[in-house]
């Protein structure tokens, strides 16, 4: 049994590599490539533009994916559906590094959001439900899914955008997604035949409802509203990092790749320390630090310019996202019902991580007219994410005290009224 256990564990850890090399690959270095100029191999976009790009694509994703978790919980296998979209992804990705047309852009950006996005919480879902112990082995199969993406990001600046011509560098970020999907169809038909058998649990009701129900619980509101906030300031975050560490801090392009690695290797020990984090202190207070770091992450960002304090603020992406968004879908899956697990992962990343990057567009748009003589300031930008991490900060601080935390009992879905009185 143990060797099972472990054989599984390895091949969940695989699984989480690969889902996050198909997007790391690309989305530290995209931003960079839409929003230069045509003459420096860019694209020329507008900040606005970027925004929709990245932003809304990612919603639409997180809008649709409810219903793949509907198709995961009732009718079809949680790794057959995630191999599936899987391979459609891939080939969308690879179609979009062709062209350079705004709209169009856009809408393939679209078309691999659908497809991709709910891989994520299927992903997830693909974990929880072969793994004995969450709370201590989830957050280091998750880390797997960090490695994968600091591997794949630093490997393809490092290797493709070395070369002395400035417009060559820039022109060459769209290979990164010809790569990415070449990942993804690789990774959706290994998907197909070699992860756990997750079959659907055939209730009767409709999950995608009960997830809602569960949503709609007092707290979780409160909750899903910071996941809200949080969402949007860290998805433009994504819009806004590439330019600004080559053209404010002045790092070399094939240098943003490795700069941003050191937030994901944080991430890496922050993942890996988690489990023992969240039994020792709770999911409330690990969440209040993760929101915490955002406060202090952005005002770095926006209050120095010096390679070293860069570096530091970098390093804090881990910080972020073990604490908050990680934990986020480890509290969902405590809290909800054995047969809508599925759906309730994806329910609260439409809410929480659908709304936040439609936000996030227009958000990133906003702040496009912040200029010093012609250059693009970023102060404004990361000194206003500082001041809404702050605002969440309170908000979770004086009115998020859920009682469950870090057991190992689940609910039955007839049991909602136990998770309102949890929360």
């Amino acid at each position: 049994m143990r060797e099972i256990d472990k054989n599984r564990t390895l091949t969940l850890s695989f699984m989480m590599f690969l889902q996050y090399a198909v997007r790391g690959v690309w989305l530290p270095f995209l931003a960079k490539y839409l929003v230069s100029p045509e003459l420096e191999g860019g694209l020329g976009f507008s900040g606005a533009q970027v925004g929709w790009i990245l932003g809304m694509a990612g919603a639409m994703g997180a809008l649709i994916a409810p219903f793949a978790g509907q198709i995961a919980d009732r009718y079809l296998n949680a790794e057959k559906t995630l191999a599936g979209l899987l391979i459609f992804s891939g080939v969308i990705n690879f179609a979009t590094a062709y062209t350079t047309d705004f709209w169009v852009f856009l809408v393939l950006s679209v078309l691999f959001s659908i497809t991709y996005m709910p891989t994520l919480s299927l992903a997830n879902s693909v974990a929880f439900a072969n793994l004995r112990d969450t709370d201590r082995q989830y957050p280091m199969v998750r880390a797997m899914g960090t490695l994968g993406w600091i591997i794949a990001s630093v490997m393809f600046s490092m290797i493709w955008l070395k070369t002395d011509n400035t417009f060559l560098n820039t022109h060459r970020i769209v290979d990164a997604l010809k790569v990415s999907g070449v990942i993804a169809v690789c990774y959706g038909v290994w998907a197909w035949f070699s992860l756990p058998n997750c079959p659907p649990s055939h209730t009767k009701s409709i999950a995608v409802l009960k997830a809602l129900r569960l949503m709609c619980r007092p707290m979780m509101v409160l909750f899903v509203f910071a996941t809200i906030v949080i969402s949007m300031i860290h998805n433009a975050y994504y819009f806004r990092v590439s330019p600004y560490l080559v053209d404010a801090i002045g790092f070399p392009l094939s240098w943003t790749g490795p700069v941003m690695a050191v937030g994901y290797g944080v991430e890496i020990w922050a993942l890996w320390m988690l489990g023992k984090y969240v039994n020792r202190l709770g999911y409330r207070r690990v969440l209040l630090i993760g929101v915490a770091s955002y406060i202090v992450r952005f005002g770095i960002f926006g209050l120095t310019s010096s390679y070293g304090w860069a570096i530091v603020g970098m390093s804090l992406h881990g910080i972020n996202f073990a604490c908050f968004i990680a934990v986020s879908f480890m509290f969902v899956e405590r809290i909800a019902p054995t047969d809508i697990r599925h759906s309730a992962q994806t329910v609260y990343s439409m809410i929480g991580f659908g709304v936040g990057p439609i936000l996030a567009g227009f958000y990133n748009g906003y702040f496009d007219r912040f200029q010093v003589d012609g250059v693009q300031s970023y102060r404004e930008f990361w000194l206003t994410g500082m001041v809404l991490a702050a605002v969440v900060l309170v908000l979770l601080g004086l009115f998020f005290w859920p009682r469950i935390e870090a057991k190992n009992e689940k609910l039955d879905s007839d049991d909602l009224e136990l998770a309102d009185e949890m929360m």
